[in-house]
């Protein structure tokens, strides 16, 4: 299927069924637009969109700073929940319901991350057609094994944990899918989007590096000690050859006292935009330091490269590197 499509050419019908193929999507106040910001020289569009440029609707600012690396000033890119606000319960301002009606493309996680604003995506759908992209229907799941051949088993189908950018090379196909979604509505900027994707491509598989060299600061008998809120870090912990002894979340106040007094973790991790006042005392009563990671959030400004570098930097300092 060619990927030269354009929305003034092409029925709606048309290009829902293109979407679908590719991307496996279902159909249903602004940001700055941006750019690439590491210097690298880009080719300018085919046909310049920057004076009306493709609305994007995202649930997360990570999603934010993604869209804007592949459309630079060809997008203009709303985010739905704040800056330091936790996901999983965070409801978008009534104000935000005309940025989803006008919406070209809206990105969102799913696996239970983001579900109030994928609630509030639903009950703002407009009576025209746009593409509701599910981002992890495209990510092979990295708990599951995968079949030799054909299609491959998918993290919404094995249900996995839905951090999965937090592994820069799961990342990758979190931009990818952005990308191609915006080859499939603007196919005259293919060559635009492809560069912009091929740069970020880049400098992920440079973070992965980097992380890896990193993470083996840490010494081997701290390596399984890490104790946080939530199971945000196992798909990073899992690339890098560290283990999560326990969280907040699962094991419950008590359950993860006794992880605590049996294992004897160097430091506990918080998480920004997350409330770690049980953390704390758990840190009080055991003597040890308490760390903060960014996960779900980042403080505004800070960008996903800078995050990932953030929490190797903590990592490796509270876990004793």
């Amino acid at each position: 299927m060619t990927r030269y499509l354009h929305r003034k050419y092409m029925p709606a019908a048309f290009l829902v069924c293109a979407l679908t193929a590719l991307l496996l999507v279902s159909c249903g106040g602004p940001d700055e637009p941006g750019g690439s910001n590491d210097g690298t020289p880009l080719p300018n569009p085919a046909i310049d969109r920057s004076e009306d440029p493709w609305k994007i609707v995202v649930t997360l600012p990570l999603f934010a700073e993604m869209a804007r690396e592949m459309g630079g000033d060809q997008v203009s890119v709303t985010t739905l929940i704040p800056p330091g606000e936790d996901p999983h319960t965070y409801v978008p301002d009534e104000i935000l319901a005309t940025a989803v009606d006008e919406a070209d493309i809206v990105f969102v996680n799913g696996l239970g991350l983001d579900q109030p604003a994928i609630d509030f995506i639903e009950e703002h759908r407009p009576p025209r057609r746009f593409f509701l992209v599910d981002i992890v229907r495209n990510v092979p799941s990295p708990s599951t094994e995968q079949p030799l051949g054909g299609r491959p088993i998918y993290a919404k189908e094995a249900g996995d944990e839905p951090h999965l950018w937090m592994d820069p090379v799961l990342a990758r196909i979190y931009v990818e899918t952005i990308e191609h979604s915006l080859v499939i509505i603007d196919g005259l900027n293919e060559s635009f989007y492809d560069a912009r994707f091929a740069v970020y491509k880049t400098r992920l598989q440079e973070l992965d590096a980097t992380m890896a060299a990193e993470m083996e600061k840490v010494p081997p008998e701290n390596r399984s000690l890490i104790v946080s809120y939530h199971g945000s870090l196992i798909h990073f912990a899992n690339r890098y050859g560290l283990e999560i002894a326990g969280t907040l979340q699962e094991e419950g106040e008590e359950g993860l006292r006794a992880i605590i007094e049996s294992e004897r973790p160097p430091a506990i991790f918080g998480e920004f935009g997350f409330d770690d006042s049980a953390l704390r005392v758990l840190a009080d009563e055991a003597e040890i330091e308490i760390c903060e990671l960014n996960t779900d959030s980042v403080e505004d400004g800070v960008s996903y490269f800078e995050m990932v570098e953030r929490n190797a930097e903590q990592l490796v300092t509270c876990l004793g590197g």
